[in-house]
């Protein structure tokens, strides 16, 4: 293959997914699908399918970057950055919004590079370690949940302890609660007939993160005015680049061997992980996280022994990918994945000066009601307006964390209980219970 149509595919992949997947509730799988749906039969895409790879993997690497915006600078979080909201709040309070988005974009540059690092292991050990997990995957899923609702239990009876008032004990009630509607609306959306999973899903999830911290913003009195912005320079008595790294890899290796769990578990594994109230550290592991995931996600599809996909862009694209693998196509990849991390840093630095500057220009309320209008005609647009109770449900279940001050990790119940189930092998017979079939 030529070398100048692999770098064009991996410029416009990196180029088209730092700026367009910037946008609120814009998602890689999404405009993937778009995409193939208007250019995949067109005879130069099926003559060069390995062009069509080089591209999307650039897209999916560059979009991990570009996802930090939405949610750091407008609120507007997906599943695997529901964790950077509140950090984004407090840094534009603070007038520091600039350095606390580059210290999650420098996670994502890390992450590209310890992937690189790791691809040549990840040629023999991948494949047994998927076997491992495989084998102990029932109790691993179940291990995660455990520890993961036994947190929130903690966390909210010291809280209620220390406090020393009744009403802190809602919250410990209800977080089980919250993770069980979350689950059963998984169930729904994912496996009920009368609602395709595509859109339903898509809508179920817009629902559940991006817009209820949007209408808090609408719903909240106007604050201050943000601080002037701080320097860039890096604070020289908090080190957070190691404790962000080992806290990052941890956490995106582990949603990258377990599969259907995604970035979210991942990025609260990571969260847990680093250090307390080091928040650059926290940043930092919160954006190796993503880029780890999505570039993991994407390289294990081309290995030469057999693919293993991990995303739903690997999934759109698969029927693309000839049987067999090479390993001249995977050191490809590698090298593409790398090189448009690169380039997606420095996307990164201009669009996260462009969102610090909206930010800082448009009402607050303003700004978060262009992005659910944006959002839900977005919704409409792609999947009909079918999906709007699918989406109306989807801000109410997700706004009870908000209103009854219960943890958003609860949401993930959307992915993790439908996941056990399947595991537990009580899906059949769960479905046809309740006349999902």
């Amino acid at each position: 293959m030529e070398i100048a149509p692999v770098v064009i595919a991996a410029l416009l992949g990196t180029i088209l997914g730092g700026f367009v997947l910037a946008l609120p509730g814009v998602g890689a799988a999404g405009l993937a699908a778009v995409l193939l749906a208007r250019f995949g039969t067109d005879p130069r895409v099926l003559a060069e399918p390995e062009l069509l790879f080089i591209f999307f993997s650039a897209l999916t690497v560059s979009g991990s970057f570009a996802s930090i915006i939405p949610a750091f600078f407008f609120s507007a979080p997906g599943p695997a950055t529901v964790f950077l909201t509140v950090p984004g709040e407090r840094c534009r309070s603070e007038g520091r919004s600039l350095r606390g988005a580059l210290d999650a974009g420098r996670g994502c540059l890390a992450g590209g590079l310890l992937l690189a690092a790791l691809s040549p292991l990840f040629l023999y050990l991948y494949e047994p370690l998927q076997m491992l997990v495989f084998r102990h995957l029932r109790w691993a899923a179940a291990v995660l949940v455990v520890w993961m609702l036994g947190g929130e239990a903690v966390f909210h009876l010291r809280r209620a302890r220390g406090e020393r008032r009744k009403t802190r004990y809602r919250a410990l009630r209800l977080a089980p609660l919250i993770f069980l509607l979350a689950g059963i609306l998984g169930l729904l959306a994912g496996h009920c007939r009368r609602f395709p999973a595509g859109g339903s899903r898509y809508a179920a999830l817009i629902g559940l993160f991006l817009i209820p911290p949007l209408v808090r913003r609408i719903l909240a009195p106007e604050g201050a005015a943000p601080k002037k912005e701080t320097s860039l320079k890096p604070l020289p008595d908090e080190p957070f680049a190691l404790s962000g790294a080992l806290a990052g890899g941890a956490g995106g290796l582990l949603a990258a061997l377990l599969p259907g769990i995604g970035a979210g578990p991942g990025a609260l594994v990571a969260g847990h992980l680093a250090p307390g109230k080091r928040e650059r550290a926290f940043l930092f592991s919160q954006g190796m996280v993503q880029s780890l995931l999505a570039a993991t996600a994407f390289l294990v599809f081309f290995l030469p022994a057999r693919p293993f996909i991990r995303s739903q862009v690997s999934r759109t694209i698969a029927p693309y990918h000839q049987p067999g693998g090479f390993l001249a196509s995977y050191i490809l990849i590698a090298g593409v994945i790398l090189a448009s991390g690169a380039l997606a840093y420095l996307i990164f630095h201009l669009t996260a000066r462009l969102a610090r500057t909206l930010t800082r220009g448009v009402s607050p309320r303003l700004l978060s009601a262009a992005i659910v209008l944006f959002v839900t005609g977005l919704t409409c647009l792609l999947y009909g307006p079918g999906r709007l109770p699918v989406f109306f449900t989807g801000i109410c279940l997700g706004s009870l964390p908000l209103v009854f001050g219960c943890r958003r990790s609860n949401l993930f119940g959307f992915f993790l209980l439908p996941y056990l189930i399947f595991l537990a092998g009580w899906h059949e017979p769960l479905s046809a219970l309740l006349g999902l079939r």
